[in-house]
């Protein structure tokens, strides 16, 4: 094989590595009227339309979020063009708090009883005070 054979190849094969680099950037998806299109995992766009009564969603238990250019931005009907992430994260579980005491989760003295929030009220309602007298 001669040196121009490899050069030839050489570019053929930097051609196609650069083409296929970008070929995901120029993705698109148009969604009709009242369909549904449930992403499981994070996808970049740079062209999206969303027609009237369409949905974008994740799977149950994550919620999907959009930017166009970084820009964070309402999922609703429309077209967008550019730098489109559409983002699926895990939704937060907050725990349950069951049985907490009654009056209050703070414990010690109640307002009103003379305990340390009343004199708290007080000194801050009469400042030379610190208890009622």
């Amino acid at each position: 094989m001669g040196k121009r054979n490899i050069r030839i190849l050489s570019a053929i094969f930097v051609t196609a590595i650069l083409m296929m680099s970008v070929a995901g950037c120029g993705s698109q998806k148009s969604l009709e009227t009242g369909s549904t299109w449930e992403i499981a995992e994070t996808t970049k766009l740079a062209n999206l339309t969303i027609a009237k009564d369409a949905t974008i969603k994740a799977p149950e238990g994550h919620s999907v979020t959009m930017t166009v250019n970084q820009i964070e931005t309402e999922i609703e009907p429309g077209t967008y063009k550019g730098d489109i992430v559409l983002t699926v994260t895990k939704d937060a579980q907050m725990p349950v708090m069951m049985g907490a005491p009654s009056g209050g989760d703070r414990g010690g003295a109640p307002a009103g009883a003379g305990g340390a929030p009343d004199r708290c009220l007080y000194a801050c309602i009469n400042p030379n005070r610190t208890s009622r007298i």
